[in-house]
């Protein structure tokens, strides 16, 4: 809505759907008297809240048009790069560098909500607005629970992976 409210023509929030970004742009590049209105694409407040799923594989297909290969090789990826940016989140954390280990959760955020991770992805939140407000000694205690909801997700990656 603020984006909307600051002269955007309108809006997809992420992660982007393929079906919604077709969605705007047959309506933004399709004249009235060529086609039918497009359907309207959800808004962010109309999207479901985020939830304490482990693993949302059927959501990571649907941004892939599921394409099983495509998501076989993001997953690989992703369980290569993750130990590396806990890894840096740790030292962050243990450096009492509470800004840079925001910085840090919100990228883990993103990249586990792509792949459909929302139980990591909303502990990594939790890690972002923490390191954000400054709060260092919430981090550690934070910093546990995400590693315990990234060996959860990581082994339902690898039942799907393997």
């Amino acid at each position: 809505e603020r984006c909307l409210e600051n002269g955007m023509d309108d809006y997809i929030p992420k992660p982007i759907i393929p079906s919604d970004l077709s969605a705007v742009l047959q309506k933004w590049l399709t004249s009235d008297e060529d086609a039918a209105p497009a359907a309207e694409v959800a808004s962010e407040e109309a999207a479901p809240e985020p939830t304490a799923v482990v693993f949302d594989r059927q959501a990571l297909l649907t941004r892939l048009m599921d394409d099983e290969a495509l998501a076989a090789e993001i997953l690989s990826g992703f369980l290569e790069d993750m130990p590396l940016q806990l890894a840096d989140l740790r030292e962050l954390i243990g450096s009492a560098n509470a800004g840079q280990a925001g910085i840090r959760g919100h990228t883990i955020k993103s990249a586990a909500a792509n792949i459909g991770g929302m139980a990591f992805s909303e502990a990594a939140f939790a890690i972002e607005k923490a390191g954000a407000a400054g709060d260092r000694g919430a981090l550690p205690a934070l910093l546990l629970e995400l590693e315990r909801r990234y060996e959860l997700l990581r082994a339902c990656i690898r039942e799907v992976v393997a």
